[in-house]
């Protein structure tokens, strides 16, 4: 439902639904970037840059693209300005119009060909620029569209064309007449493949409709287009010429008179039909053809309104007042029907039955682009309202409508359209020879052409009042038509254009003609608008029931519901579902609608999504009814749960327990007792569920999964809803089996119901049974030595979850346990997911037993624990584990700093005393490290928990430098900041550097974010770090101890590439920004010399390519201090010009020579060029034999020993 008019409404000024803006306020901009083209075109991604903010911003007026009319002119002078000035590089030229073509794709190109120049001066510009274009360069097809569109509006001049030549001559070898060359350009490119062949279509259809034009070159053209249309067509090249040339009649007999086409009607009718266009492989052909064939058959009829037709009566506000207010004037007119009542009887062609039944045929085609165009459906009623045998044809077409959409689902429906048909016996069916005919007419295609008969037929006025009581009711099965094709649904558009017909009735029928629909519509209208799966399809009946309420103004509570529901909240599925449909139904009219359709369709729908979302609707709306879910939907449900369908008994076990939980809840608000409520019955078949799945083995095969997804529900809604189950020790026992094994299920999301039920059933039933819980937990840990990764998980998570009385004695036993498993072991370092979740687990037991957290076995407190516990999620904090998928070890990072932020909050409550200096002091260092890394995620989370320690209250003690952090990191500041943006953290952090405590943790996470591979994270950060360290150069004893702590964080992390790689890269940002220049002075300063010592050692026994290149890039930024270490680092530097691999050896090559530009000083004079030359001219990736030689020659020169082979 993207129009809300079947008429074409491409350039009109209608606003789509849900639109809020109100000008076009980047006008300005945009005109700026149209201004700034010519000079930021070299600029490549300066270029890229302004074209996607161009793009960006236009779009966002798509539905409104009428707000940029104002300022259509001058966008469009600025751009045709460059587009058509021969000085400018045809690039931008092509830019140009690659901007023109946005400006068009959004306002239309029917609205913009208007704005376009159309002189006669611009006939020759435009034909030269046509004429340098390649028409097959896919690169600058928008060029070749917006000329063809320009030529469009420039062929309109009032002028003959012959007058554009009356000064040439055309002897052999000059340029053609000005028609004959656009004929030619028309004809090339209706054969391209492409949009310009639709602006090619266009400008033929304005171009040969010209007076002039026609009588000379009319013929021609439609000679030469049957010639294509009946030559080969076997290549793409034939299939694109004949699909441009279809289009191009199509619009000759839109465009032109009547009285000009009327006459080729017939032999183009019968070459087309002679081809077997219809059969096409190609859709695209067969649109065409289609096209073409209806406004054929409208050239043959004269505009003729049906008097009988049903006609609401005026649209006028004026009149719509004036008849409230007699007093106002009112225009009294003649109606359309009483300027056009004629009924003369005119002659009509045989080939009308032909065109007819073409239209028939396409509207039964495989493709819904053909079928579903409203075109095809408007060209029917057309016809046959214009044949003059409307009163018979509509009811035979009709009843082929209601019969497409009754062949929705079988069964009922079938023999409701039977006894429906029988009531059209009267029908004359005379102008069928055969029975063959009338049963293709019979069989129009699908439940979309259905729908859009039925709009096309209501907004006209042909679908007579009589009519809606048969109509009615087909329209809302369409409204929720959804047919299963495997694992998807086919039925989204056909309920679209449902929810179209009823847009439409609000617009034709009257509200008394409507009345005794107002419910069946109201209700199926909100069902689709709130559950619908498609968000298309519950805008379009938001945006139906919107309109009948405006326009009829008899849906009860009608503007209270559109206020919720409208166009933007429909377009969150879990909002409709969960929120929205709450509030429609306290509506008692639409309560049992929504209720009803949950049930009925919903409950077994196909998707394991909607499945969910409807039960947890159904809790929601159960408050509603509850009556009516405890003698209705439960006897309803309950059988689905033991059925075959797997859907069906997924959903139902879905459904049943959330309505369980519901009613429970409304039993305590009542004080009731849940099996007063219920029944003892529906009790024992709920009991029963569980037992039979297992019986039937349902838990194993395809369906498995969603078994235990909805048997985990069932379990923990029954728990929480207390059933009567508290004696039945088999029964929790089978439940408990069910969970465990669910526990160590391979999925995630199969644990976590597993672990939301296990915590439930605990609290319910095992309150007083210390064996039953204790000989859980004994399970659970022991499970966390499991062999299974999965299992680990699944236990470690259930163990968080479990209640605080579970744990009582067994403190110490269970932190031993979870910190084991959270702890790094080298066999098992890839077992990220399982750490994460023994953090986790950590986390939520510290919080669940609160001050007994320090209690040991013996009952004595105890801060062994607490160190533990700290001592874990520290360690958690450093795990930096790479595996094939990355840095696995980031969760285990996330994961220990909320944990760490959840413990540390909860200590501080119970006892500030055990947070000792140590613990305070590692654990912000370690967030602060985390915040100046290069994950945007984990910088978040490490912002979060950073302020929210730094600031708790109570306050956490012992924090290193408290002042200083809260005068940099305020509480305004810590408000405001995105910890996630580099641009606002890093400068804030840098300031902290001066702070020993944390110095080496900032550049241990500083320079992996400067040594990184996203742009704005190196960028900011290195600003930042380059900033203070300039700052600080003036105090040599701060800068000296960031340059050792810098030195002791690569000597600390050698080997861990994940570190040294961008600390290598880091350091040759500071080198080539002249950070350390001040050692060059400093002869004796050990920082150059350890740094190169420190980098060979990382490299000298490195395969990593990488590694390699970032520590030839430090060698030569170490040039810069030849009196320290610049022979040992061109020695170094030397025997990498003969590494095995070419690519480093080349790139050595080429960092020496622009070392040696930069610091010429390193080599004397008179060897430089000779050096210069050597590396510039050598081939270095031929064999290492053969530059061993030119290698020793260059030491030589640079007066460095030759390095050796070592054996």
């Amino acid at each position: 439902m993207a129009a809300c008019d079947g008429e074409d409404n491409s350039g009109s000024e209608a606003v789509g639904l849900g639109c809020a803006l109100e000008l076009f306020k980047e006008h300005e901009e945009i005109t700026q970037i149209i201004k700034q083209l010519p000079s930021v075109y070299r600029e490549r991604s300066t270029l890229d840059i302004t074209y996607e903010r161009f793009v960006y911003i236009l779009s966002q007026y798509q539905e409104q693209p009428h707000l940029l009319d104002p300022y259509l002119d001058t966008l469009l002078e600025n751009l045709l300005n460059i587009g058509r000035d021969p000085n400018f590089h045809d690039g931008l030229r092509h830019k140009a119009f690659q901007f023109l073509y946005i400006i068009t794709k959004v306002r239309n190109y029917k609205v913009v060909v208007r704005h376009l120049p159309h002189e006669v001066a611009d006939v020759e510009p435009v034909l030269s620029l046509l004429a340098e274009q390649n028409p097959f360069d896919h690169e600058t097809w928008e060029t070749r569209y917006i000329l063809l569109l320009w030529l469009s509006i420039i062929v309109m001049i009032p002028f003959h064309m012959e007058r554009l030549d009356s000064n040439n001559k055309f002897n052999e070898g000059q340029k053609k007449p000005t028609m004959e060359r656009i004929i030619d350009v028309i004809k090339l490119y209706l054969s391209v493949g492409d949009k310009v062949q639709d602006a090619a279509a266009f400008l033929a259809s304005r171009f040969i409709t010209r007076p002039d034009v026609k009588e000379v070159h009319l013929f021609s053209f439609l000679e030469w287009s049957l010639q294509i249309l009946e030559s080969d067509v076997s290549s793409m090249n034939g299939l694109n010429l004949q699909a441009g040339v279809l289009a191009a009649l199509a619009l000759l007999f839109k465009h032109g008179k009547r009285e000009d086409v009327k006459g080729y009607g017939i032999e183009i009718l019968k070459k087309v039909l002679g081809c077997g266009l219809m059969d096409s492989k190609s859709t695209v052909v067969r649109k065409m053809v289609l096209k073409l064939i209806q406004r054929i058959g409208l050239s043959f009829l004269p505009i003729k309104v049906s008097a009988w037709r049903y006609n609401r009566g005026s649209r006028s506000l004026t009149a719509n007042l004036a008849a409230a207010h007699p007093l106002l004037p009112v225009n009294q007119g003649k109606s359309e029907s009483e300027e056009h009542k004629t009924d003369e009887d005119y002659e009509l062609p045989d080939e009308m039955e032909d065109i007819i039944e073409q239209l028939l045929n396409g509207l039964r085609d495989k493709d819904t682009v053909i079928s579903v165009g409203e075109d095809q459906a408007s060209a029917v009623e057309h016809l046959l309202e214009e044949w003059g045998v409307i009163d018979r044809s509509l009811e035979l077409v009709l009843a082929c409508v209601l019969k497409d959409c009754m062949g929705f689902s079988s069964g009922p429906d079938i023999a409701i359209f039977n006894q429906f048909y029988q009531s059209w016996e009267y029908m004359d069916q005379s102008r069928y020879e055969t029975p063959t005919d009338l049963d293709k007419l019979n069989s129009l295609s699908t439940g979309i052409f259905s729908c859009t008969c039925h709009n096309v037929f209501g907004r006209r006025g042909i679908l007579l009042p009589q009519y809606l009581e048969k109509v009615v009711p087909v329209i809302l099965k369409a409204l929720v038509y959804d047919e299963v094709r495997g694992n998807f649904s086919v039925g989204a558009h056909i309920r679209d254009a449902a929810c179209y017909v009823c847009w439409s009735f609000a617009r034709a029928y009257s509200p008394e003609i409507l009345k005794p629909y107002v419910m069946e519509i109201a209700g199926a209208l909100l069902v689709t608008s709130v559950f619908d799966r498609e968000i298309n399809c519950r805008r379009a009946a938001s945006a139906a029931f919107q309109e009948n309420v405006g326009r009829q103004g008899t849906f009860p509570h009608g503007i209270d519901i559109v206020t919720a529901v409208d166009y933007f909240a429909v377009g969150s599925r879990t909002k409709s579902y969960l929120k929205i449909s709450a509030y429609i139904a306290q509506f008692p009219e639409y309560t049992m609608p929504l209720i009803n359709h949950l049930l009925k369709r919903k409950v077994q729908h196909w998707d394991t999504s909607i499945r969910e979302l409807t039960a947890q609707t159904l809790y929601n709306l159960t408050s509603t009814s509850p009556t009516f879910m405890v003698k209705v939907a439960l006897p309803l449900l309950i059988p689905l749960t033991k059925g075959i369908d797997l859907c069906a008994r997924h959903g139902g076990i879905l459904a049943v327990a959330q309505i369980i939980h519901a009613l429970a809840n409304y039993a305590r608000s009542n004080n009731q007792k849940i099996k007063d409520i219920v029944g003892a019955e529906l009790i024992t078949e709920i009991q029963n569920i569980p037992v039979i799945l297992t019986e039937k083995k349902l838990f194993r095969g395809i369906g498995g999964e969603l078994m235990r997804h909805a048997v985990c529900v069932l379990i923990e809604k029954s728990s929480l809803a207390a059933l009567p189950f508290h004696e039945l020790w088999d029964i929790i026992d089978l439940w408990q089996d069910i969970l465990e094994q669910c526990l160590r299920y391979v999925e995630p999301d199969i644990r976590a119901y597993a672990v939301s039920a296990l915590s439930a059933l605990c609290i319910e039933y095992y309150g007083s049974c210390r064996p039953r819980y204790t000989k859980l937990l004994d399970s659970c840990l022991l499970h966390l030595k499991s062999t299974q990764q999965e299992a680990r998980c699944g236990n470690a998570l259930a163990i968080g979850s479990l209640p605080k009385f579970v744990f009582a004695g067994s403190v110490q036993k269970v932190i031993d346990g979870l910190v084991e498993c959270a702890t790094l072991i080298e066999n098992e370092s890839t077992w990220a997911e399982s750490r994460r979740d023994a953090v986790k687990a950590l986390s939520s037991v510290c919080q669940t037993i609160g001050g007994d957290l320090t209690l040991s076995e013996d009952g004595q407190h105890s801060k062994e624990n607490i160190d533990r516990v700290y001592g874990c999620l520290l360690a958690g904090m450093k795990d930096y584990t790479l595996s094939n998928r990355g840095d696995i070890g980031a969760m285990v990072r996330e994961a220990a700093m909320v944990a760490v932020q959840e413990v540390t909050l909860q200590v501080s409550k119970s006892d500030v005393l055990l947070i000792t200096k140590e613990i305070s002091s590692q654990l912000f260092c370690a967030l602060i490290q985390q915040n100046v890394e290069k994950i945007d995620r984990i910088r978040l989370v490490a912002g979060t928990a950073f302020s929210t320690l730094l600031h708790s209250s109570p306050q956490v003690p012992n924090i290193p430098h408290r002042n200083d952090l809260v005068q940099v990191f305020s509480q305004d500041v810590c408000h405001k900041v995105n910890w996630a943006a580099p641009a606002e953290t890093f400068p804030l952090f840098m300031m902290l550097l001066c702070l020993k405590t944390y110095t080496y943790s900032l550049l241990r996470g500083v320079c992996v974010s400067v040594g990184g591979l996203t742009e704005s994270l190196v960028k900011y950060s290195r600003a930042s770090l380059l900033f203070y360290l300039n700052s600080v150069q003036n105090d040599m004893d701060t800068f000296n101890y960031i340059c050792e702590t810098l030195l002791k964080v690569f000597k600390n992390n050698l080997g861990k590439d994940y570190v040294t790689i961008p600390f290598l890269k880091t350091v040759d940002h500071l080198l080539a920004a002249g950070v350390f220049t001040i050692f060059s002075s400093l002869v004796n300063h050990s920082f150059p010399l350890e740094l190169l010592d420190l980098c060979w050692k990382e490299v000298a026994k490195s395969k990593d390519p990488q590694k390699i290149m970032a520590a030839i890039d430090v060698f030569c930024g170490l040039l810069q201090f030849p009196e320290v270490c610049g022979k040992r680092a061109l020695t170094i530097l030397a025997i990498h010009l003969c590494h095995r691999y070419p690519r480093i050896r080349k790139v050595t090559a080429d960092k020496i020579y622009e070392a040696l530009i930069s610091y010429p000083e390193i080599t004397s004079e008179d060897a430089a060029d000779d050096v210069m030359t050597i590396l510039s001219d050598t081939e270095w990736d031929v064999n290492v034999e053969v530059l061993r030689p030119i290698r020793n020659k260059l030491c030589e020169l640079l007066g460095i020993p030759a390095p050796k082979s070592v054996k």
